[in-house]
């Protein structure tokens, strides 16, 4: 066992868990919020989400899309979007959570080391797991 996620992260990925990961959708969307790794360009969903439905994640880690990889993408937003996006990835200079309208963005602090934040929704509500413990952290 680990000791930590982050040991676990340092350990090359096994080939069963990552055909795990490659056979999973790479986003949710429950009709209310979509939910993507990295977040979308401001613009209509639809186009972005088909593109999504298309890819395969590679045999090789060469290509991910950009609702996958973009840290720029952490406060993109569209007022105009049907649904809210909801996704982490990016360190947000001490904030836990980021709002906009139709956008909801989770700081990524397991890998600085400040455990794993989740959004309860519709609530939303924050909760951060670390060291053990399971708390609510108070939104700014």
């Amino acid at each position: 066992m680990f000791a930590s996620p982050r040991d676990y992260v340092r350990e090359p990925l096994q080939l069963a868990h990552y055909r795990f990961l490659a056979s999973m959708p790479w986003y949710y969307d429950d009709g209310r919020y979509l939910c993507v790794h990295a977040g979308l360009h401001p613009g209509p969903i639809r186009p972005q989400r088909a593109s999504l439905q298309q890819k395969a994640l590679p045999a090789e880690k060469l290509f991910l899309p950009n609702a996958l990889r973009e840290k720029r993408l952490a406060k993109a937003h569209d007022p105009n979007w049907e649904r809210v996006v909801v996704s982490s990835h990016t360190y947000l200079d001490g904030q836990t959570v980021w709002f906009a309208p139709q956008r909801i963005c989770v700081s990524a602090t397991s890998d600085h080391g400040s455990g794993l934040l989740g959004v309860m929704l519709p609530e939303q509500r924050c909760w951060r797991a670390a060291d053990g413990q399971v708390m609510e952290v108070p939104l700014e």
